[in-house]
């Protein structure tokens, strides 16, 4: 019996040895990678010295990316931006520049998709009760969506009328998405008062970056998302460095000293406005693999989409439809000829796939739909012939306003 049981501490201890310098050696090679040396340094003088702890720690908070999954994501909404408008670099460097501006808007490009936009317009608002008073009116007069992404989202005395307005709004139908960081809000004393409050209204929430090894879900737990904005129907932003807390973010330490935070926030209108509505759904797809969060592809709202697929596109471009406005989805190009027949209909816009996304075209509408065979010019052919009718050019959706009476 002792003989086995000393085999067995021999057989284990040579295990061990054999792991512990597997792993130093393993740590000599790859944590010089993508490293400082002051870092690297500290990793191996870890592994070495407190080789047990050091492998822990390292696994929690020792890579500087974040999960592959989420690099993929980013990489496709960022693909999906540049290919919607991809001349858009041109517009911008096209006006007489400065000569250092050309690079910066070439970095900026380069780096995060988003082109830089001229025409815009900024309002700075300050004073922790005007900035909130600024959010709430806004959400109040929303028509079609709201959505808001922040590091710290807490209900509270200050907060409340502010919820109120978003729970207002859900209620008259607006559609209201919400992006908190997990850990930034985790740490507000309303956490969870927070989290029931945003679900028994009724609001599509979710957490960025969460920590939540048990689900499945973990990256660095020192990693947060600090952005900060809220988009209202599409046309007006706001950010800065205001969260939904408190000015004393509900620190006992701050309360007893009279210590408040002091935020700035800016109002945008114009085309910026469309970067930041398109930097939302780079989130939230990354925390929810959903990819039907609007991409702006026109200014105000429609009145008729008709979409060849009942895919991406239409999902889209749904949320622009105007309030008593129609969708046709998984349709033909008859339907849409039978609409630019239509006398009270006018084609505006032509949606076409490219590069894996969707740009917009206003550019010679007058060639679109006009069947091949002059005889089959008249509704009753096209109802009656339907998909067997060619015509001169098609798009991938098209998009109706209307010009005259509503029927």
């Amino acid at each position: 019996m002792i003989r086995d049981v000393t085999g067995l501490a021999v057989v284990l201890g040579a295990i061990l040895l054999v792991l512990d310098l597997a792993l130093r050696i393993g740590a000599l090679i790859t944590f010089p990678q993508g490293r400082r040396p002051t870092a690297a340094m500290a990793w191996l003088l870890a592994i070495f010295f407190i080789p047990v702890i050091g492998t822990i720690v390292f696994l929690l908070i020792g890579s500087p990316h974040l999960p592959r999954s989420r690099r993929e994501k980013q990489a496709t909404m960022s693909d999906t931006i540049r290919a919607v408008d991809p001349g858009a670099l041109d517009l911008v460097t096209e006006a007489p520049d400065p000569p250092w501006i050309r690079p910066v808007v070439r970095l900026n490009r380069r780096l995060g998709a988003m082109p830089m936009l001229r025409g815009n317009t900024t309002t700075l608002i300050t004073g922790y009760a005007a900035e909130l008073a600024a959010l709430t009116s806004a959400v109040e007069s929303a028509r079609h969506s709201v959505h808001l992404q922040t590091y710290i989202l807490s209900l509270d005395e200050t907060t409340t009328e502010f919820f109120d307005a978003v729970t207002r709004a859900v209620r008259r139908g607006v559609t209201v998405r919400v992006l908190l960081d997990h850990i930034g809000s985790w740490r507000s004393p309303n956490y969870r008062a927070t989290i029931e409050k945003l679900t028994s209204a009724g609001i599509d929430r979710h957490l960025m970056l969460p920590v939540q090894p048990l689900r499945g879900r973990y990256q660095r737990p020192d990693l947060s998302n600090h952005r900060k904005a809220m988009i209202v129907d599409g046309e007006r932003a706001f950010v800065g460095s205001l969260n939904i807390i408190d000015a004393s973010y509900n620190k006992r330490a701050n309360l007893r000293r009279g210590l408040q935070w002091t935020d700035v926030l800016v109002e945008l209108g114009g085309p910026v406005v469309y970067g930041i509505e398109a930097a939302f759904p780079t989130d939230w797809y990354s925390e929810t693999g959903d990819y039907t969060t609007p991409l702006p592809i026109l200014r105000g709202s429609f009145d008729l989409l008709i979409s060849l697929y009942a895919g991406p596109v239409w999902e889209h471009c749904r949320h622009y439809l105007s309030s008593q406005g129609s969708l046709l989805a998984n349709t033909s190009h008859g339907d849409a000829s039978l609409a630019a027949l239509d006398p009270v209909l006018r084609l505006v816009a032509t949606v076409h796939q490219r590069d894996g996304g969707y740009r917009l075209d206003t550019a010679g509408l007058d060639g679109y739909l006009i069947p091949r065979r002059p005889s089959a010019a008249d509704p009753d052919t096209i109802r009656r012939q339907g998909r067997g009718i060619a015509y001169t050019r098609t798009a991938f959706a098209y998009v109706f306003e209307f010009a005259g009476a509503r029927r």
